[in-house]
């Protein structure tokens, strides 16, 4: 998985064919869920190689109860993504999983700097759920 940071998404246009949607520089970034810090090891492992991913793009400091917030110390410039990180998504063994199991959710939100005459930077939140079934259950097979 790669988290893109700032992408400008080049088919939203203007009535003149004008680019519609450009973003401003990324000034934080924040993994809502799961935490770097999280008692399951595993979702404690994925959070932080999300977290590092995000921080090898450009020079940042740490913040948040847990650690979970990259704070840039410069803006971070349009359509900047991450290496590839694969993640850890523990299989389902039953037929119907309980809530976590065979289940990764990733929330995170970044927020832009502030633009001329606001307040605050606009924040945008995602949210991924990734599921590994057993096969039979649904076309895709997860090896761990």
């Amino acid at each position: 998985m790669k988290v893109a940071l700032n992408v400008a998404d080049r088919r939203l246009k203007d009535r003149e064919g004008t680019v519609a949607c450009t973003p401003l520089g990324v000034a934080r970034w924040t993994l809502k869920s799961p935490r770097p810090d999280d008692r399951n090891v595993i979702k404690a492992s994925n959070a932080q190689m999300l977290r590092q991913a995000v921080q090898a793009v450009a020079a940042n400091s740490l913040s948040g109860d847990h650690q979970e917030t990259v704070v840039f110390a410069a803006p971070v410039g349009v359509d900047a993504d991450t290496a590839a990180v694969k993640l850890r998504v523990l299989l389902s063994k039953r037929t119907k999983a309980l809530k976590d199991e065979g289940k990764l959710v990733i929330k995170m939100q970044s927020e832009t700097v502030v633009a001329p005459g606001a307040n605050k930077g606009v924040k945008d939140s995602d949210k991924l759920i990734l599921l590994c079934m057993p096969s039979g259950r649904e076309s895709a097979t997860c090896p761990n």
